[in-house]
């Protein structure tokens, strides 16, 4: 037996968002920036429709995906969630790069980001003088 103890009118939806957006001084919870009102979104189980706190949209995505809410591709049903995440994080432990590594075919070094970032003002700054030309 599910036992209801409130449930949010949609007009209370901004009012509770604002308290909670203050609560957290006015950080999202999980990336910890600092973000204006706007950018935040409550969260809530999509289980038990339980609100959890006002994060920001970039997270809910993320925290949704992780959960296997929405329209994944990748059903995670089955899945324990914490456990996951938990796996995601070793995961991640265990895969540090070093000066080693084998880096992935489209993955731009510092010294190849300044090299393509002048290639493209480059080619901006070409495309205005033939415009100009015109």
């Amino acid at each position: 037996m599910v036992i209801v103890i409130a449930k949010l009118k949609r007009s209370e939806v901004k009012g509770l968002t604002n308290k909670l957006h203050k609560k957290n001084g006015g950080k999202c919870p999980l990336c910890e920036r600092e973000l204006p009102l706007d950018s935040m979104v409550l969260d809530h189980c999509h289980e038990t429709g339980a609100i959890r706190d006002a994060i920001c949209r970039p997270c809910n995505g993320i925290e949704g995906q992780a959960a296997g809410n929405g329209r994944n591709r990748h059903s995670h049903a089955g899945v324990d969630k914490l456990q996951w995440i938990k796996n995601l994080v070793t995961y991640w432990g265990h895969h540090i790069p070093n000066p080693s590594s084998i880096i992935y075919p489209s993955h731009l070094t510092p010294q190849e980001k300044i090299i393509a970032n002048k290639k493209k003002r480059a080619k901006a700054a070409a495309t205005r003088r033939a415009r100009g030309k015109k």
